[in-house]
């Protein structure tokens, strides 16, 4: 059981990169809970009906605001967690943690200084209370999230895929001769054979066909030096900010909740597609000279 959780834990999980629909998501919980308590009236809620539409009001606003802050800042701050290739269950687990921390204390904050009168909530007991209205809301948008996104990848790849199978394949004899910035190492490559790029920081490693079998190269460079290079070849284009990718070297592309990937031939491993690429990358294919 506990290396059934550990698995599942490290299971890739979706992340909405986008700002916009991250926002709406902070409207729909805030509303949720402001309804939510109007509505069902839970923990003795409504026994101050004077006070039962501002404490609806002021929980519902603050779980808004605070889903808000979270849905700004903390990508800025930690943008490599929230990169849609690494992010996982447990990740989107701890960030659903710290939001109902965070709103419980404020919660617990708001009710002890706005309704002094009345009886006071130990933290722990109102931790408790705020978990159980604030899991329910969070379990549904997750699964609601990953079955949309996992659907809408899964027939994104399948029409691209689509458009792959009916490509003429042309072949490019550019020449290309990349150098590293710590030796004389360098390496000339034909466009036809690359497959694609990554990026790790200072280092560049190209993947390549040589002889019928897939080859790679690591190169101390930058990425920015590469698409320096192969500026002209408007079919490699960046589909991550890590990857570097030849298009008509495709064979397949896939989708899940995360995001949609593109397989290679011989590559054990799919290069994913950012969300912010996700529209790019598609385009591109589907126009391929």
């Amino acid at each position: 059981m506990y290396k059934g959780l550990i698995i599942y834990l490290n299971k890739p999980a979706p992340f909405v990169e986008s700002l916009s629909k991250r926002l709406l998501i902070s409207l729909f919980f805030g509303l949720f809970i402001f309804t939510f308590l109007l509505v069902f009236q839970p923990f003795s809620i409504s026994e101050d009906t004077d006070a039962f539409v501002l404490k609806c009001f002021g929980y519902g606003l603050i779980t808004f605001l605070i889903m808000v802050i979270n849905a700004v800042f903390i990508p800025i701050i930690f943008p490599k967690l929230f990169d849609s290739a690494v992010y996982k269950v447990k990740h989107n687990v701890l960030l659903s943690i710290w939001i109902l921390v965070l709103i419980t204390i404020l919660n617990w904050v708001f009710t002890s200084y706005l309704f002094p009168s009345e009886e006071l909530i130990s933290l722990p007991k109102f931790t408790i209370i705020t978990f159980a209205v604030g899991l329910f809301p969070i379990f549904i948008g997750s699964y609601y999230l990953e079955r949309k996104l996992n659907n809408e990848h899964k027939q994104l790849a399948i029409e691209v895929s689509n458009t792959l199978n009916s490509y003429v394949k042309s072949v490019s004899k550019s020449q290309y001769l990349f150098h590293s910035d710590q030796n004389n190492e360098q390496l000339n490559l034909s466009v036809s054979d690359l497959l694609f790029i990554k990026s790790e920081g200072n280092y560049c490693e190209f993947f390549y066909q040589k002889n019928g079998e897939v080859d790679k190269m690591l190169l101390r460079t930058t990425m920015k030096k590469v698409k320096e290079i192969l500026a002209e070849e408007v079919d490699v284009i960046i589909c991550h900010r890590s990857y570097l990718v030849n298009l008509h070297n495709i064979i397949s592309v896939s989708g899940s909740a995360r995001n949609i990937s593109l397989n290679f031939d011989n590559i054990e491993f799919t290069v994913p597609v950012s969300r912010s690429n996700e529209a790019l990358v598609t385009k591109a294919i589907r126009h391929m000279q």
